[in-house]
């Protein structure tokens, strides 16, 4: 059976979400780096679309007072 993009969206977004609560504790990352852990958990998922996922997350983050990862690619 063939996932839709969103399907493959979607289904790693919990283990990436665990991804970004690790590296809150452990050290800043970068944006570039959490799309890099995204595309492990779904490697079907492009790049851009990744990085678009990632950025959006974070910028949603630091607008509700969680930019607790340092700007960068």
């Amino acid at each position: 059976a063939q996932l839709s993009l969103r399907q493959l969206e979607v289904t790693p977004m919990a283990a990436f979400l665990a991804e970004l609560l690790q590296a809150a504790e452990d050290r800043p990352a970068t944006p570039g780096t959490l799309a890099a852990r995204l595309r492990l958990a779904s490697p079907a998922l492009p790049e851009a679309r990744a990085l678009d996922m990632t950025r959006s997350v974070l910028h949603d983050l630091a607008r509700h007072g969680l930019p607790f990862l340092r700007p960068g690619r």
